[in-house]
């Protein structure tokens, strides 16, 4: 029992250290290990592949270490060893320090090995190499730095002078030279020796008047010339002071740039304002021209709105002339088949049923093709009283369901559990919600058609849907558009001018409201109409503007 707690103590030390140990045998296969070691060589049953080769390269580092650096009968020593961390994956550095055990306690040519992790020592020294390393080169390139600046101001393109406190030329460059340098001058003729004292004596001049302020820098234009052919040189003079320790100038260093390519752009420059000028004054006579045109196209817009309007008011006065005549022909169809003109036969009473139904069909498209053109007109009026919103659409459901039973379809009618009232114009709701039934029914051969309406704050929304035969996601923005149907061979099915939905989506918007629709090719639609529960009373002009800016469907 004792010895049991001894062995229980020396493992709990063994695995309190924060170094790897291992005890490897005579062929140097691993004996003990503690926990800090079996984290780097031992496998366990969870771990990630990653992690499993990680151990496998670190075990098969270790053995090769082991045959190098632990032979039977030496003493150990401390060697490196590179591993690789099983969690983490980054490099690790150990100093092995390996002792053989006694034969006493192991057969001999056991070794116990412990592992050291100098990474972050071999970093920082790594790091103090490198530091070293930069500031040498940072040396070197000082050194460079500096001499390529010498270098640079030996060869720098402007002149650059040196004078002392007396304004006496103490170092200038080469470029200077060929300015003040009365060496070469004093081998020609006279003339250049003058034009080289002529731009002595106007440098000099600037520096002593310079050197006589307080002014720690200068600059200034002085005019000089080229000595060798007397070309004008225009120059910017820039002179700064040099100071001792105690705070006298003891030099002033002036550089002269050439600025005869900025005098030429500044010429350059007065030419382009002059001609910006006259560009200007040229643009403004095109702009009046545009304004004129503006004006003859704003004339020509008025003249075609007067006209369009003209025309909408002409068919929307046209309403008695055009469904007089149809009627009358309605009506009298309607005697005879009453037998008011005497007896018929089978044919003749075939005939006048069918004299009938076009007449019937043909003022439809009348009166939807005058709706239209009173409400772009303006005298569509709109007539506003307070009426149930239940009882309307009950006597919309009672006046359709024999055309939806005619066709074996299924018609669903959900009303308001509460009655709603509404200010509107029951005419033009009528109209509307009798439009949507219609359509429904004309575009379903089979299913059902439903309407329902519910009240949401200070709108109504009514909705009629159908198990049709549904609109293309690319026909949704055409169907409201006047004349129009999705497809032409639809249009011969089905019959119609296509001014329904547009005449529809003009009544709704006269009563403040919008229609959006949405659409499953080959399974139905739904149009969903939102109006105000109070409409408001509007001008012809405000018509007009309504239906105009009516919005667009929502898709």
């Amino acid at each position: 029992e004792q010895l049991d707690r001894q062995t229980t103590l020396l493992t709990a030390i063994i695995n309190a250290l924060p170094d790897p140990i291992v005890i490897t045998d005579t062929s140097n296969a691993i004996v003990v290990l503690n926990k800090r070691a079996e984290q780097l060589l031992a496998l366990r049953a969870d771990d990630s592949e990653g992690r499993r080769r990680a151990v496998e390269i670190n075990n098969l580092l270790y053995s090769a270490f082991l045959s190098k650096a632990v032979t039977p009968g030496s003493s150990g020593g401390a060697r490196e060893l590179n591993l690789v961390d099983p969690n983490e994956g980054t490099d690790l550095l150990f100093e092995v320090l390996a002792h053989p055990l006694p034969d006493e306690m192991a057969r001999r040519g056991s070794f116990l090995s412990v592992l050291r992790d100098v990474t972050d020592l071999k970093q920082a020294a790594h790091q103090l190499q490198r530091q070293f390393h930069r500031e040498r080169v940072a040396e070197q390139q000082a050194t460079r730095e500096r001499d390529r600046l010498e270098l640079i101001l030996q060869n720098v393109a402007d002149p650059i002078l040196v004078t002392d406190g007396k304004s006496n030329i103490i170092l200038m460059n080469r470029q200077a030279e060929d300015l003040f340098d009365l060496t070469d001058a004093t081998r020609h003729d006279q003339t250049m020796v003058q034009r080289v004292r002529n731009n002595d004596t106007k440098v000099t001049s600037f520096i002593s008047d310079f050197a006589l302020t307080k002014d720690r820098a200068r600059r200034a234009q002085v005019s000089l010339v080229r000595p060798s052919n007397g070309v004008p040189l225009p120059m910017e003079m820039v002179s700064g002071k040099i100071f001792d320790e105690r705070g006298e100038p003891m030099a002033i260093v002036s550089v002269l740039h050439d600025r005869t390519k900025e005098v030429e752009n500044e010429r350059l420059y007065e030419e382009l304002k002059r001609f910006s000028a006259e560009l200007e004054d040229r643009v403004r006579e095109a702009t009046r021209d545009l304004e004129e045109r503006n004006i003859r196209l704003q004339w020509q817009s008025q003249e075609l709105e007067k006209a369009y309007r003209l025309k909408s008011e002409f068919l929307a006065n046209m309403s008695h002339e055009l469904r007089t005549p149809i009627n009358a022909l309605i009506g009298y169809t309607a005697l005879m088949l009453d037998r008011i003109y005497g007896d018929l036969t089978a044919k003749q009473e075939e005939g006048l049923h069918r004299i009938q139904v076009s007449s019937q069909h043909l003022l439809a498209l009348i009166n939807d093709i005058l709706d239209l053109a009173k409400i772009e007109a303006g005298k569509m009026p709109v007539h506003l009283e307070r009426l149930s919103l239940n009882d309307l659409l009950h006597d919309v459901a009672a006046q359709m369901e024999p055309m939806v039973k005619r066709k074996g379809l299924e018609f669903i009618v959900q009303l308001p559990a509460e009655p709603v009232y509404m200010e509107t114009d029951r005419t033009k709701v009528r109209q509307i919600v009798l439009n949507l039934i219609s359509n429904a029914v004309k575009f379903t051969a089979q299913g059902s058609v439903s309407i329902s309406a519910r009240a949401n704050g200070q709108d109504v929304r009514i909705a009629v849907s159908d198990t049709g035969i549904g609109i293309r996601p690319q026909d949704l923005e055409v169907i409201f558009e006047e004349f129009r149907q999705v497809d032409q061979s639809r249009t011969r099915e089905y019959g119609g001018t296509g001014l329904g939905l547009s005449i529809t989506r003009k009544l709704i918007a006269l009563l403040g409201g919008n229609i959006a629709v949405a659409s499953q090719y080959g399974r139905g639609s739904t149009f969903t109409v939102t109006l105000p529960l109070a409409s408001e009373a509007l001008t012809s002009d405000e018509q007009v503007a309504r239906v105009a800016l009516a919005p667009p469907p929502r898709t």
